[in-house]
């Protein structure tokens, strides 16, 4: 009976982490010289940003964490961005970004395609989460609509004391 050796991880099967440290270089040269996505980078650090995607992508090219919660890390990962406007279309411009990129290096095909069978489902998390703080603002735009509401109605009931208060000054000046 033979005993099968397991696979390496994506990771290593890419090159380890000097290849993945390439991908993320290339990957972030096409994603800055897109106009499309030039506002979600604009004033970014850079060098957090890039460190931040290659912890990402050595985590997910080895073993997702069992209790990964992929939507709430996205969502606050990319919060500023999705009030920006970032959700799938730009997932899937970003995402062609990432294969561009791995073509790029002379990666093979069947590595680039698990590549994005891994990074693929992610793109719901971009959907939910420009979803979410499209939601987000419409509570907070009827909230305001709610204080304004109430301001003006003070408003009014104020006014409307100050004329009654008024007229009954007036009236009991006439009658004295």
């Amino acid at each position: 009976m033979a005993i099968e050796k397991e696979q390496p991880y994506l990771l290593e099967r890419l090159g380890g982490e000097p290849a993945l440290k390439a991908v993320v270089d290339a990957f972030y040269v096409r994603i800055l010289a897109d106009k499309e996505l030039e506002i979600y980078f604009k004033d970014a650090d850079m060098v957090k940003l890039k460190r931040g995607q290659y912890v990402f992508l050595k985590s997910v090219f080895t073993k997702i964490p069992d209790k990964f919660n992929g939507s709430e890390f996205m969502y606050e990962k990319h919060k500023r961005l999705f009030r920006l406007g970032l959700g799938g279309n730009e997932f899937d411009i970003v995402a062609g970004h990432l294969v561009a990129a791995l073509q790029s290096l002379k990666v093979k095909q069947p590595l680039i395609d698990e590549v994005v069978s891994i990074v693929s489902p992610l793109r719901i998390y971009f959907v939910e989460g420009a979803e979410r703080v499209a939601k987000e603002a419409k509570k907070a735009q009827q909230t305001r609509d709610m204080q304004i509401l109430f301001l003006a109605a003070g408003a009014v009931l104020s006014v409307s004391l100050l004329v009654h208060k008024i007229y009954h000054s007036t009236k009991n000046d006439e009658e004295s």
